[in-house]
């Protein structure tokens, strides 16, 4: 989420009124609810380990259901 922090700040500054919205695992979460650019932090939590099928289905259901018009994806590295 710091390493992130960068993008968000370029995509809030490349588009003005533009709501950014971070899904992020619970121990990087509070690091999110911390950028002045992110408008909302929803936590995505499974086990480590864990695949954890049902419960990505099931958010992306929530997310396709909320209309955001992108998506980035970022590794855990």
């Amino acid at each position: 989420m710091v390493m992130a922090h960068c993008l968000v700040q370029v995509l809030a500054s490349a588009r003005p009124g533009v709501e950014i919205h971070v899904l992020a695992p619970p121990a990087t979460a509070p690091l999110g609810l911390r950028m002045a650019e992110v408008a909302g932090v929803r936590i995505f939590a499974t086990a480590h380990g864990e695949l954890g099928l049902g419960k990505r289905e099931r958010e992306g259901r929530m997310l396709r259901s909320a209309a955001f018009g992108q998506a980035i994806v970022l590794p855990n590295s």
